[in-house]
């Protein structure tokens, strides 16, 4: 089923049925943050609940924080996994130039063979 398209103000307004304050953060700080920071969706994300129809005192600032540390958590993974593959690529070169039965040309003509 197709998500439907809402304004700033029909994606607060949404956020407002499901009883999220905006004691913290302001409607209209919310709407600029919604315009240039982050998309209604992955926010929405964040407040869905199987369980509750309502929120008790959850107020779009904490939303905010969230998304923030999903933020975090990503720039986190992605410099994990490059400096993974960095050392990867160290080791692997590293083996290849202690091993006097490689001359660095078969292993590409093996890997081109295969792919």
């Amino acid at each position: 089923m197709l998500k439907t398209k809402y304004t700033i103000e029909e994606q607060i307004n949404n956020f407002k049925t499901k009883n999220i304050k905006f004691d913290i953060m302001d409607e209209k700080y919310a709407a600029q943050y919604l315009s240039y920071n982050t998309y209604f969706f992955k926010l929405k994300s964040f407040e869905y609940n199987e369980t509750k129809k309502q929120y008790i005192n959850l107020d779009f600032a904490y939303l905010v924080e969230l998304s923030k540390i999903d933020m975090y958590l990503r720039e986190y993974i992605i410099k994990l996994s490059l400096d993974t593959e960095h050392f990867l690529k160290v080791k692997f070169m590293y083996d290849l130039t202690n091993n006097d039965l490689e001359d660095g040309y078969n292993i590409v003509n093996i890997f081109l063979n295969k792919y």
